[in-house]
């Protein structure tokens, strides 16, 4: 268990609109005292699960071992093909698409990112396709509406697979943590502005004490983090609970002085769920 401050957390009076800091300065809403929050261990709790698919559906993200790709080298798309189909969800019917660009970071100039509580995609249909218009292209977002309205498509999951990068020991320096969205009242989500480029429509995050947060100490290069950054179901298409996970990267008050700084990276995609 680690005791830190999550930035950008907002604080349970803030208002019901709010400023997203997408040059990470805080915004209007935005409460920079918020005190420090149990982030647990999230190997403990995944000790636990079933399976790696059923942590990932309970919780939204799972670690998993026994990576392939080479510590130093970009996260391979077949790679992360076979971990969607074989290990989050095995059996399913599925087909994978990539509608989101992959986010390749390792400089020292992108060490740090993320640096604050968010969610990047929203909560409906509409908001994905609006966010995935910023980020990529209106016409990327055409194409995954055109796809989502077949009736072959139950639903959509976007997923981050997120690790180091050339690093040459275990992550110490600024972990990322992760809200189990079991744990979010809906009350509590709240809607942002755009970033400062006008990309995307984030949602925010107000404080609530039952919030769960966790993150795996000390990650390796042969693991990899796959995490829900969007899901809906068209079962649900006004979802009345959180699916996706609200992240950030953290200070740890107990990384050393001398701790090899986080170089990181990471591999986005859109998973369309088929019908049975």
């Amino acid at each position: 268990m680690t005791m830190a401050r999550l930035n950008g957390l907002l604080s349970p009076a803030s208002a019901q609109k709010v400023f997203y800091p997408g040059d990470r300065a805080p915004g209007p809403g935005f409460d920079p005292s918020t005190l420090p929050l149990e982030i647990r261990d999230a190997r403990t709790l995944q000790a636990g699960a079933a399976s790696e698919a059923t942590c990932f559906r309970d919780h939204g993200f799972v670690l998993l071992r026994q990576r392939s790709v080479a510590r130093d080298a970009e996260i391979d798309s077949a790679e992360i093909e076979a971990l969607v189909r074989n290990r989050l969800f095995p059996g399913r019917r599925l087909e994978i698409a990539q509608w989101l660009k992959p986010v390749c970071r390792g400089g020292e100039e992108d060490a740090v990112y993320a640096d604050w509580v968010h969610q990047d995609f929203g909560l409906s249909a509409d908001d994905f396709a609006r966010n995935l218009a910023g980020i990529v292209t209106p016409e990327a977002a055409g194409a995954w509406q055109a796809r989502y309205a077949c009736d072959d498509v139950a639903g959509c999951v976007a997923i981050s697979f997120w690790g180091t990068v050339g690093m040459q020991g275990p992550l110490r320096h600024m972990p990322l943590a992760l809200c189990d969205p079991g744990s979010v009242e809906m009350a509590d989500v709240i809607a942002a502005a755009p970033a400062s480029d006008g990309g995307s429509y984030h949602i925010a995050l107000r404080f609530n004490d039952g919030q769960r947060w966790y993150h795996y100490p000390e990650m390796r290069g042969d693991e990899l983090l796959a995490f829900k950054l969007f899901e809906c179901s068209k079962d649900d298409p006004a979802p009345a609970r959180l699916r996706s996970v609200f992240h950030a990267a953290f200070d740890d008050p107990a990384t050393p002085p001398d701790a090899e700084r986080r170089r990181s990276g990471e591999h986005r995609l859109a998973v369309m769920l088929l019908a049975d």
